[in-house]
């Protein structure tokens, strides 16, 4: 299981999906791009929310 991302609090959801907001220091930006690239690379959530990966 993944543990949450240090700057989790950066992330905004809207309507289109999950951003990073503009302010956000570049380490959480580099954090969140690689969840991003994590969670596109091995699918989508199920109807509970839950992204397997392997």
């Amino acid at each position: 299981m993944l543990e949450c991302p240090k700057g989790y609090k950066y992330w905004n959801k809207n309507d289109t999906g999950i951003t990073i907001s503009a302010d956000a220091p570049q380490w959480a930006k580099k954090e969140f791009h690689k969840y991003m690239k994590l969670f596109a690379k091995n699918g989508k959530p199920d109807k509970h929310g839950i992204i397997k990966y392997y």
